[in-house]
């Protein structure tokens, strides 16, 4: 009976491990197949985001006192910014230091 027990447990891990490991060889290939963003896609979240802060972020002109940093006067050096990207990630690390432009924890 222990024999039968230990058979069947040991076939449904292996099973499960299988599939596990077949999802994640999916994962992989959807990931590389990813299509990246677009200049243009890039520059239209960038003035999204920043008419949404703008239009809404408190802080802008206590980080303009505190800290030198016009934010709003930087919008044409950001934009260039992005425009240097070459892909997505370059592109999220670049959103990641204009966010830090803010000086705020709660904006990064």
């Amino acid at each position: 009976m222990k024999k039968i027990i230990f058979i069947t447990l040991s076939l449904l891990s292996i099973s499960c491990s299988q599939r596990k490991l077949e999802n994640n060889n999916n994962m992989k290939k959807t990931v590389s197949n990813n299509i990246q963003l677009t200049q243009n896609q890039k520059l239209e979240d960038f003035d999204y985001l920043f008419d949404i802060i703008q239009e809404n972020y408190p802080f802008l002109e206590l980080n303009k006192r505190v800290n030198g940093i016009d934010w709003i006067s930087n919008k044409e050096k950001y934009r260039k910014l992005i425009v240097e990207t070459k892909n997505d990630d370059q592109y999220k690390e670049v959103i990641d230091k204009i966010m830090l432009d803010l000086n705020n924890g709660h904006t990064h």
